[in-house]
């Protein structure tokens, strides 16, 4: 069951993918009214269905045992209007007895059309037989009631011969007048198996009936059980195609919350969720950017883009504990631009400010990618090397004293120092290259110097 949920749910995400968050809503909504809609046009059916059933099954049975009793009925009339004529001899009974005769033959006629059960149909045609055969006695004796007068102006030969025959026609007219009463009850008792075998037939009709309720009832849950497994497969899917990119969204957010805004996000869909999470890793970079801008104004030097006196500490102590661990010396260049208050006092701060950017510019180009180099103060300088000796720290300081030189602006003095040479410590190391700054400006400035000191407590692996 599982499976199949999950398999629905992909199919339905699929579907709906290209769709936008309303219109799956409205799908949704769609879906189930359109589930309903088939759920009570099915009963609907269904109804109408059992009541054509009931109508075909009940009525006609019902309809037919009316019709047997009724004949049953026209019987008994006609018995007594044939009766009633053989008494008073009124011509109305006579009428009143061939139109009930018609009326029976119609009667069975329409019984006989309103069902097709070929045991109803072989007692119809034993109904008929002693119907007609009933008429056709029924014609003699009014015959013989007829016979039973004298006629007027009657000759005397034939008056004595209607007195001769007279006994044996009333004797004649009795045995006719019996043996249509025994017709009559026959078709009697023929209309009344008519009407038990109906009644049977009524009855099996109400099992069936039951029975169709009962299948109609089943069929009635398995639809609502279709509609309301449609209405899940629906829901389901359309809530897995709104949650998956939710959780995905709900997600992403916490890698944020815990500091990873490199995370991005990836955009399955082009709905408003889709949208949303773009904008969210929109959002995210640009707070990255925001941060990145952040730091490198927290490290750098606004006016020349260099580290600043702060990162240059934690560069330089991050480079002396990597030497001190690795054995591998590094050097640092303190550098300073000549006559820089002189040059900035007659040509006014702004261009001041723009020789300082360019020796910046010539620092940037110079030095080595590994290389940090630092804006120490006011006009000074200052670079790490590192992995670089002193003669590779020499040749890295004269490459940028000669861009300085191309620029003509102004002439640098630089100082070195290099550890585990000429200091075994941070501060050491600052002190020895500040010295070699200083020396070079005692030569006359534009020029490099190099510290002459000796690390007083070298690392135990250089003096091994």
């Amino acid at each position: 069951m599982r499976n199949i949920k999950n398999t629905a749910a992909r199919i339905a995400v699929t579907i709906l993918q290209p769709w936008s968050l309303g219109a799956r809503v409205y799908a949704g909504i769609l879906a189930v009214a359109l589930s309903i809609a088939l759920y009570f046009s099915y009963s609907w059916y269904s109804q109408k269905r059992l009541a054509g059933i009931t109508h075909d099954i009940l009525d006609k049975r019902i309809v037919i045992i009316l019709m047997a009793d009724r004949i049953k009925e026209t019987m008994l009339s006609d018995q007594a209007s044939l009766l009633h004529y053989a008494a008073t001899q009124d011509a109305s009974d006579l009428q009143e007895f061939s139109g009930l005769g018609r009326a029976t033959i119609e009667q069975m006629d329409a019984l006989r059309r309103e069902t097709a059960s070929p045991e109803i149909h072989q007692k119809l045609d034993l109904l008929q037989t002693e119907v007609q055969d009933y008429f056709a006695q029924a014609r003699k004796l009014v015959g013989l009631v007829n016979a039973q007068d004298l006629p007027p102006k009657t000759g005397l030969f034939k008056a004595a011969r209607w007195a001769h025959d007279r006994p044996q026609a009333l004797k004649t007219l009795d045995f006719a007048s019996g043996d249509s009463r025994i017709r009559l009850a026959r078709i009697n008792a023929l209309c009344d198996e008519l009407i038990v075998l109906n009644q049977h037939a009524l009855q099996d009709a109400r099992q069936d009936m039951n029975r169709i309720l009962a299948a109609g009832a089943r069929d009635a849950r398995l639809a609502g059980l279709l509609v309301g497994l449609i209405l899940l497969l629906v829901a389901i899917g359309h809530l897995r195609s709104i949650l998956v990119p939710l959780r995905a969204l709900i997600a992403g957010i916490k890698r944020v919350e815990e500091g990873d805004l490199d995370s991005e996000i990836p955009i399955i869909r082009q709905d408003e969720i889709g949208k949303l999470t773009l904008s969210f890793n929109r959002m995210t970079h640009r707070i990255l950017e925001q941060r990145e801008q952040l730091v490198q104004l927290t490290i750098t030097d606004g006016l020349t883009g260099l580290y600043n006196l702060r990162q240059f500490r934690v560069i330089l102590k991050q480079e002396m504990d990597r030497a001190r661990r690795t054995g591998h010396p590094f050097s640092l260049l303190m550098i300073d631009v000549d006559h820089f208050k002189p040059y900035n006092d007659s040509q006014g701060h702004e261009a001041g400010n723009e020789l300082l950017k360019a020796i910046a510019s010539i620092l940037k180009e110079t030095v080595r990618d590994i290389d940090a180099a630092a804006r120490y103060g006011g006009d000074e300088f200052a670079v790490v090397l590192p992995n670089a000796s002193e003669p590779e720290a020499r040749t890295l300081a004269e490459r940028i004293e000669k861009g300085a030189a191309a620029d003509g602006r102004a002439t640098l003095s630089i100082g070195g120092a290099t550890f585990p040479r000429h200091a075994s410590s941070m501060d050491d190391l600052l002190l020895r290259s500040d010295e070699a700054l200083y020396a070079a400006k005692r030569a006359g400035r534009g020029c490099i110097r190099w510290s002459e000191a000796t690390a007083a407590d070298p690392p135990a692996w250089v003096r091994d």
